[in-house]
């Protein structure tokens, strides 16, 4: 089990800590901005007003009651709201952290060649759309990669078989051996997504010297 799995758990608030904290931070700093432009625009008209108006005391004297009636009345209160909002703001991340810390699982689980049959997320949860396509090309390349491996256990079986018994290559074997190449001709190699092209003779180039460099290190140890 990786140690990403091990350490993570659905029951904590904070399951990306960096993404939630972050986006309710940026939102907050939103909100305050707006109402830092608000209580200077109510507050400072009045004595921009009385000082070009030339009654720069009645300005003074309108400027600090709006403050007081600001402070006492609109910004208490919106203080408040923002450690609700912050809060609440926390728990709806929630529902959007939880789901992409599995995805990321998963995607951690594949790069170690791991197929998960699908993805579980909490029925509350957002994303459930993204999960259901997720599972589904899950399940389909689990099934798929299920079925090349029983079919490369049968061909090694019957080659075994027959050069034991010092037998040719029968037609049951280059049938099995077919089917395998038909079963890998079903994956199709694309670029990367979103663009998911076909890749070009050079591209494919590359891949297949890598794959040919990958199987003569990994050859030595199975002989």
């Amino acid at each position: 089990m990786n140690a990403s799995k091990q350490g993570y758990k659905r029951t904590q608030v904070l399951v990306d800590r960096k993404f939630q904290i972050q986006f309710v931070t940026r939102l907050a700093v939103v909100l305050a901005s707006s109402l830092a432009l608000f209580f200077v625009l109510s507050v400072m008209a009045p004595a921009a007003f009385g000082l070009f108006g030339g009654n720069p005391n009645w300005g003074v004297m309108k400027a600090v009651f709006r403050a007081e009636v600001l402070l006492y009345a609109v910004a208490l209160p919106l203080i408040c709201t923002f450690l609700c909002l912050f809060g609440q703001g926390i728990r709806e991340t929630f529902r959007i952290a939880g789901p992409n810390q599995r995805f990321r699982i998963v995607f951690q689980d594949m790069a170690n060649l791991q197929i998960p049959r699908g993805v579980r997320i909490r029925k509350d949860d957002y994303l459930q759309e993204t999960a259901q396509d997720m599972s589904t090309a899950l399940a389909t390349i689990h099934r798929e990669v299920a079925s090349l491996q029983f079919l490369s256990e049968q061909a090694v079986e019957l080659l075994d078989a027959e050069q034991e018994s010092g037998q040719e290559t029968s037609a049951q074997l280059r049938d099995l051996i077919q089917q395998i190449h038909r079963s890998a001709d079903r994956f199709e190699l694309v670029t990367e997504a979103p663009v998911c092209e076909p890749m070009t003779a050079r591209e494919a180039a590359a891949v297949e010297s890598e794959v040919h460099s990958e199987s003569s290190t990994e050859q030595p140890a199975n002989v």
